[in-house]
């Protein structure tokens, strides 16, 4: 279970891969091209469908909730002012 520690200091980019590849490890079908192509890199993906929500861990779940967390006040904190 990750806490505030394992991402407050990434950016928005870093928090998404975090986010995206507990989705890619189970075979999620990345609709998005920059994704789909990041993850098609790796020997471990094996893109299988868009909704894998029930292979998700309770863990995974609230690392996703965290990570989701922290993007929204990464948005709010630095691109609003952009």
């Amino acid at each position: 279970l990750m806490d505030y520690s394992d991402v407050e200091n990434l950016d928005i980019w870093d928090l998404g891969y975090m986010r995206n590849e507990i989705y890619a490890r189970h075979g999620y079908s990345f609709k998005n091209k920059e994704w789909r192509y990041i993850f098609e890199e790796k020997d471990w993906y094996v893109p299988m469908g868009v909704d894998i929500r029930h292979q998700l861990s309770e863990t995974e779940i609230e690392n996703i909730g965290l990570i989701y967390e922290y993007e929204a006040y990464y948005n709010w904190k630095y691109m609003i002012f952009i």
